[in-house]
């Protein structure tokens, strides 16, 4: 059996600056799920590792998947902690998953055009700005209804929030295309 199945070519490499940021803002999100927990780290790092392995591979359902074991373990781990761990846990993974599915959308379209550097950083100011609205949002909430609410109601919110923004980048993507066909050789 051939090994050729996990080769890529170069024009079907997701792109550089959107993978890196991704893979960073996945470990950033890893490393606080463990302050409250130290076992969560090694639930996150597995979702890392997913999460890296299905950008190199440019698979979606990978991708949402590591983010998602990401942030099912930031919960875990960060029920023990304080609010402001968890509300920058879950903007890292956010932006995480989001300039992961960005890599994979524009080398679709793009291939290895050095033009799409331009693209990626607007994306990333878009998503980190989104980010930062939606955490400062959330600590606002929090902070109002802190009266009798426990960190229990911040999770409930922080899963919400993660999960409309699910649903909406499903809905700008399309529905779920998977992948462009590639070029003859």
């Amino acid at each position: 059996m051939s090994d050729a199945w996990w080769r890529l070519r170069a024009y079907e490499l997701p792109t550089r600056l959107s993978s890196w940021v991704a893979v960073a803002g996945a470990t950033g999100g890893a490393l606080l799920a463990g302050i409250g927990e130290p076992a969560a780290v090694l639930i996150a790092m597995t979702g890392g590792a997913l999460l890296a392995f299905a950008l190199c591979r440019r698979w979606r359902t990978g991708v949402d998947l590591g983010s998602l074991i990401i942030f099912g373990a930031l919960l875990y781990g960060g029920v023990g902690t304080t609010m402001v761990v968890t509300l920058v846990g879950t903007v890292l993974v956010v932006i995480a998953w989001d300039q992961a599915q960005t890599a994979i959308d524009l080398a679709a379209h793009f291939g290895t055009d050095p033009n799409a550097r331009r693209l990626e950083a607007t994306r990333l100011i878009v998503s980190g700005t989104v980010g930062v609205g939606s955490a400062t949002l959330g600590s606002v909430i929090y902070l109002i209804a802190r009266g009798g609410a426990s960190n229990t109601t911040l999770a409930a919110m922080v899963i919400a929030v993660f999960f409309a923004m699910a649903v909406i980048a499903v809905g700008l993507r399309g529905g779920g295309e998977e992948r462009r066909p590639l070029p003859p050789q």
